[in-house]
């Protein structure tokens, strides 16, 4: 499926320049392929936006070289650029009594000339970039009168309707609920291996990123992009450590950060029914680790009598729900130390 890279960083340095020059990353030889969708995953602060808008031309780098399909992007063209990539950032447009069409449309400029007409092809890609999204009941609305995620979805389907190879997006889910979140995901991944794009999406939705993408981006504390398959990432541990959170820990198994708590104990889940794994989210929600060893406090489901038992010490206690499990579990201090 991954056809060859079409953008690539020489030694790239990212930040603001100034008196007080700022650098927020360095030494970056990243590539972009087609046919392929990249997660940029990293806390508040550490430079996704930064590294988007400076890939993109929005920033001049500090430092290094970007190409696209080989050329300096320096050397190439506003009108050759544009018809290259397309990006869509997380500022909020101006033009409010827009039309959602009229938006989208502004996506075929670079192929419109000096006048702006419109051919058939440029009607088409605009429909389509509108079907893509599902905003044909909005497309005669003002912008103004659209929620945060309709917004949202009309700015993705304006890069859409440019027909880009290479599209970015910063935070294109951010105000979108669950189900739209993961229909835009889905579909920018379809667009990726079917339209033969290549799509750089920065996310905070770690979840979300880990089923979707092809390969992740990893900002690292020290300011380093880390690059890889998302599950070579959690295995060889560049995941946790990219994402130092207190009080949380990064569960391999699961692929998500769990709440801990500093003073909290363990207790064994060896099952693997459906009763066992919500009673696992359970004792991870109340501050306590679960593993799978079949040793000292042991939790099991007896789906014969519907209870959940746990022994301690050749003692047992029964449940029959989350709720009297987790009563009794705190009553007696039923958890071993870690």
């Amino acid at each position: 499926m991954l056809v060859g890279r079409f953008l690539h960083t020489e030694s790239l340095v990212t930040g603001y320049p100034g008196k007080n020059v700022k650098v927020i990353s360095e030494n970056l030889n990243l590539q972009l392929r087609s046919s392929e969708v990249i997660c940029l995953l990293a806390p508040n602060g550490s430079g996704k936006t930064t590294l988007v808008k400076t890939l993109s031309g929005f920033l001049t780098p500090l430092g290094g070289k970007i190409f696209l399909e080989g050329k300096e992007i320096t050397q190439i063209s506003p009108a050759k650029k544009a018809r290259m990539l397309s990006v869509v950032l997380t500022e909020r447009f101006q033009s409010s009594n827009m039309s959602v069409y009229s938006l989208v449309s502004l996506g075929r400029s670079p192929y419109t000339g000096w006048w702006g007409a419109f051919s058939r092809r440029d009607h088409h890609e605009v429909k389509l970039a509108i079907g893509e999204m599902h905003l044909e009941p909005l497309q005669s609305r003002a912008l103004s009168t659209l929620s945060d995620g309709e917004r949202q979805k009309a700015m993705i389907a304006r890069a859409l309707a440019q027909d880009t190879p290479l599209i970015m997006l910063d935070e294109p889910t951010a105000h979108l609920d669950l189900p739209n979140r993961v229909d835009i995901m889905k579909r920018l991944k379809r667009l990726a291996h079917i339209r033969k794009k290549a799509v750089l999406i920065t996310t905070h939705d770690l979840d979300l990123a880990l089923q979707t993408a092809d390969r992740l981006w990893l900002i690292m504390p020290d300011g380093s992009v880390v690059d890889g398959v998302p599950e070579d990432l959690i295995l060889n541990g560049m995941f946790e450590h990219a994402f130092q959170i207190d009080q949380a820990t990064f569960d391999r198994s699961s692929g998500r950060f769990l709440v801990t708590d500093a003073n909290c104990g363990k207790i064994a889940v060896p099952g693997a029914s459906e009763a066992e794994f919500w009673a696992r989210k359970a004792l991870q929600r109340i501050g306590l680790r679960t593993s799978e060893f079949n040793s000292g406090t042991v939790l099991k489901y007896d789906p014969d009598n519907g209870q959940y038992v746990i022994t301690k010490n050749q003692k047992s206690w029964k449940a029959g729900s989350i709720e009297k499990l987790i009563s009794i579990i705190l009553r007696e201090e039923l958890w071993d130390p870690i």
